[in-house]
């Protein structure tokens, strides 16, 4: 972060490296921003809520969070049911799916890159895969069981490597061009599809379901049943009755489902294009809108800007200052060189420019050195060498 101080003003510089927790730490005013709202939101609890708050606001968070917890948790209840040993799940572990092309096996692939579950060094679980033979039932299918690998060499590769996908069960490869294409037939294959009776017959497939026991410790796993799948289509059901309620009021609110189309081949090589064709809501651009902003405060003396120069701390000056006067765009840049002043810094340095003022200024330097004993130790002139 750089900052600069001038005649008892703070001029605040922000460039894409600042840390505001360090600038608020040295007394300075900060302008802040980011795209991401986690990042924005941890941001204000840092800048604002902990100074305002202080060690009171994390008894409120923990009280508030608890409250939050006992409502989602009496809320999605019916979505998680206790194990009969009263076991709770908080977490299914899901593989998307996809069908072996070679004309003797037609097996359901998992795209797994890796089978493990949990690699503490103290706590190591896998999925062990098994493939079953149904004979002239159907095509072969893949089992999973649940274990602990003494040694990492005990846990079985995955099925996705260098973006080529191998069949379990007949070890036949299928290159990315065919996975990408029977996924978009899927549309993304991440949701799990039940036939009318209620059994998964395709899609995502559940590999692990995560359990926290009552008087233990940690995470456990197992393997998913007829329970945890039931479950998953209430949870179905629950999001298209969403949208039905959301189409029967004339979809006058945002959609319960994100809806916005994204090309199913290449999506993040594309996302420019998206942007540009409309395919996605576009976003505001943060650099231009700063730069309008900051050429608005310029013009109206809220702030000046500075641009150029040397020096560091009481000794800064910039090479040119705008204040109250129209500011040429390509001028406002993040960049460090470039600052924003304080409107008493930046009416002293646009007055700066004749020569008695310049000597009113270097009078001021000289006594504020004087007060921090520095004066011997720093020369000021007047008039540029």
């Amino acid at each position: 972060m750089n900052f600069h101080q001038i005649d008892g003003g703070d001029i605040c510089q922000v460039t894409v490296e600042s840390i505001p927790l360090e600038a608020l730490r040295l007394g300075c005013d900060a302008f802040a921003s980011d795209l991401n709202p986690v990042a924005c939101l941890i941001l204000k609890v840092m800048l604002e809520d902990i100074p305002r708050r202080g060690p009171g606001l994390a008894d409120e968070l923990r009280r508030v969070g608890g409250e939050i917890k006992t409502a989602a948790q009496e809320e999605l209840a019916d979505l998680y049911p206790p194990d009969p040993d009263g076991a709770r799940p908080i977490a299914y572990l899901w593989a998307r799916t996809v069908s072996c092309e070679s004309p003797n096996c037609g097996a359901e692939i998992p795209l797994m890159r890796s089978f493990w579950l949990c690699r503490k060094r103290t706590r190591k679980w896998a999925l062990r895969p098994r493939v079953v033979r149904a004979g002239n039932d159907g095509p072969p299918r893949v089992e999973f069981e649940i274990f602990q690998p003494a040694t990492e060499k005990e846990a079985p590769a995955g099925t996705v490597a260098r973006a080529k996908t191998t069949c379990l069960c007949c070890q036949s490869v299928l290159s990315p061009d065919r996975v990408k294409t029977q996924l978009s037939a899927q549309r993304g294959g991440a949701d799990a599809v039940f036939d009318e009776a209620g059994d998964r017959v395709g899609g995502a497939r559940m590999t692990a379901v995560v359990t926290v026991r009552p008087a233990e410790k940690g995470r456990f796993y197992r393997l998913p049943n007829e329970d945890d799948y039931a479950a998953v289509r209430r949870a179905q059901e629950l999001v298209a009755g969403s949208l039905r309620e959301w189409e029967r009021d004339g979809r006058q609110d945002l959609c319960p489902v994100p809806d916005e189309p994204l090309p199913p081949i290449g999506t993040l090589s594309m996302l420019r294009k998206c942007f540009l064709d409309g395919s996605l809501t576009r976003l505001i651009d943060p650099d231009a809108v700063v730069r309008s902003r900051v050429v608005e405060w310029v013009e109206n003396g809220e702030f000046g800007l500075g641009s150029g120069g040397g020096g560091e701390g009481l000794l800064y000056a910039p090479e040119r200052v705008w204040f109250r006067e129209p500011v040429p765009p390509e001028e406002v840049m993040l960049d460090p060189d470039v600052c924003l002043l304080k409107r008493k810094v930046a009416e002293r340095l646009k007055a700066a420019t004749d020569g008695a003022a310049a000597d009113a200024l270097a009078r001021d330097l000289r006594r504020a050195l004087e007060d921090l004993d520095l004066a011997d130790h720093v020369r000021i002139e007047s008039e540029p060498e």
